[in-house]
């Protein structure tokens, strides 16, 4: 029995390559890394480990995180924003993620997001950097 796509549609289909499994092992040894690039102000080196440690596990958020930040330390705002919401959307609970995204939306000029962004810490921890940022 034939499917209802076009022969080429088929062909394509066939022709794709099963997803690599997620390496965790990989992706930490790669974040780590990165970190390591990181403490030494060294954000576009940094880069390229998280972004390493994102193929080898793509929904190891810890490195997402870091990719938003050593982004934000290169002022490329608007992947740095990419980065950190999907981030945050992940590590809802983590305050160092949502405080950074207050961060970008704020730099970005995007105020209503900032300030939803650090109340959003303000809630989940008593950090002091989020009241003065959401003027609570």
């Amino acid at each position: 029995m034939r499917s209802g796509a076009s022969p080429g549609q088929e062909k394509a289909a066939a022709s794709k390559k099963p997803a690599t499994p997620a390496n965790p092992a990989e992706a930490y040894r790669f974040n780590t890394l990165g970190v390591a690039y990181m403490n030494q102000q060294r954000p576009a080196d940094a880069q390229k480990y998280f972004e390493q440690a994102l193929q080898a596990d793509p929904k190891f958020a810890v490195a997402r995180l870091n990719l938003g930040l050593s982004l934000m330390g290169q002022q490329k705002l608007e992947p740095a924003r990419a980065a950190l919401e999907e981030a945050a959307e992940e590590l809802r609970k983590d305050p160092y993620a949502w405080y950074n995204l207050g961060l970008v939306y704020k730099d970005l000029g995007e105020t209503e997001k900032a300030i939803t962004a650090f109340q959003h810490v303000a809630e989940i921890t008593n950090e002091a950097d989020a009241y003065y940022f959401s003027a609570t």
